[in-house]
């Protein structure tokens, strides 16, 4: 009994922020926070999301000019073929005294993330609104597309149904295609023996004595020759 009543109210308290959120962006706020910023993991500005892949994604504000803030529509314009799930609050809006829950609506260009605090307010004017995953399930996707902030239906509600603008906005760059891959390609180097080259053989080199070298030798022959005359004369 106690969950059917629990479950009742929950509802009843969604549905109430919800229609004051959309009060708000009926009327134009009069207050503007100074950003509001839509980033990748770790902060990035840019990331890469071939078909099929899928990345956490973080909204966060800097600047709220109350600390009343309670509820907030973040509307995005999300590119065709890619899919938002799983939205959660964080930081500022994830208040541990209270219960934050964010209400998804599909739009004619993508998402509007209706988050409402139940039972209290923001516990900062800077930080993390919510977090979601993107999927691109685009497969024909190439090139870079943008998640969008839409400023003109992005609202900050505050406790007392006055609302804040999101200020300036910060969109996040999406890289479709393919990270490229360094095929490393052997550079096998093949000996090729080519035909017909005449391989030279070297030409014998026969010394040339000197002058003197011969006439010493000549000498030499000549002494020889008598010797062996005079030898045969005496026998």
């Amino acid at each position: 009994m106690n969950s059917t009543r629990h479950k009742l109210l929950r509802t009843v308290a969604l549905g109430a922020i919800a229609g004051a959120v959309s009060l708000s962006v009926a009327a134009l706020p009069v207050f503007a926070a100074t950003a509001t910023n839509i980033t990748g993991p770790n902060g990035a500005t840019t990331i890469t999301l071939t078909p099929g892949q899928s990345a956490t994604v973080t909204v966060a504000v800097t600047g709220l000019t109350s600390a009343n803030v309670n509820a907030a529509r973040i509307a995005l314009v999300v590119p065709a073929g890619f899919t938002v799930t799983g939205s959660q609050c964080a930081g500022i809006f994830a208040n541990p005294a209270a219960t934050c829950t964010i209400i998804p609506q599909n739009t004619a260009n993508g998402v509007q993330l209706n988050a409402g605090i139940l039972g209290g307010v923001v516990t900062g004017t800077s930080g993390n609104v919510l977090t979601f995953t993107l999927t691109n399930g685009n497969t024909a996707a190439t090139g870079t597309v943008t998640l969008t902030l839409d400023t003109a239906n992005t609202v900050y509600v505050r406790n007392d149904q006055t609302s804040e603008g999101p200020g300036t906005a910060g969109n996040l760059t999406i890289n479709t295609a393919a990270a490229a891959t360094a095929t490393a390609v052997a550079a096998t180097a093949t000996a090729t023996a080519v035909a017909g080259v005449a391989t030279a053989t070297p030409t014998p080199v026969i010394p040339e004595w000197s002058p003197m070298w011969l006439f010493g030798s000549g000498l030499l022959a000549l002494g020889g020759l008598a010797h062996l005359s005079n030898r045969r004369r005496r026998n």
